[in-house]
């Protein structure tokens, strides 16, 4: 906890030396340790940070963000609107937040540059939005979570608990109100 406060090394580097630590103390074995950089879930995301860096190289990202802050009228707050609608919606269609954040992320920058702010300033409010949004709407996102809890439900025998998913969207909207 002092290494990432002190932010003397790399968060990367103290991310490694706290999983070594875990090891070597025996809280953790190394199989277990090292399973989360097999996890197909770490690879789509560092495919899409790829992607994402791959097209911060060309001028799409540039001209994607200089449309939308021209849709937005030239106001930072509406272009930043802008953003956190998308994210809302993209989150309501893609089940990994995380993968929403990662393609919202380098527009998002891009703007921010054009207005000469600094990313950190709007970049939690747009990872919670990400996150706390999910399933809001009864899409793709809404009728899987859904379907999952209802096997979860089924599986430890409270067949009386079923969720639709309309109803699970009505029960997440209250919450993406409020966060955006």
């Amino acid at each position: 906890l002092a290494l990432y406060a002190s932010n003397i090394l790399p968060m990367s580097i103290v991310a490694l030396l706290s999983m070594l630590a875990y090891v070597f103390t025996g809280c953790l074995d190394g199989p277990t340790a090292l399973g989360a950089f097999a996890n197909a879930n770490t690879a789509v995301l560092l495919g899409m940070f790829i992607v994402a860096a791959g097209f911060n190289r060309t001028s799409f990202v540039d001209k994607l963000s200089a449309g939308i802050v021209k849709f937005a009228g030239g106001s930072f707050k509406r272009a930043w609107l802008c953003y956190i609608l998308l994210a809302f919606l993209l989150t309501n269609f893609i089940p990994s937040p995380m993968a929403v954040f990662a393609i919202v992320f380098p527009l998002c920058t891009s703007m921010c540059e054009g207005f000469h702010i600094s990313p950190s300033k709007v970049m939690f409010g747009l990872a919670v939005v990400c996150i706390g949004c999910c399933g809001s709407l009864p899409l793709g996102t809404a009728i899987t979570t859904a379907m999952q809890h209802n096997g979860f439900f089924e599986t430890y025998g409270l067949t009386g608990y079923i969720q639709e998913p309309i109803n699970f969207a009505i029960a997440r909207l209250p919450l993406a109100i409020i966060i955006i």
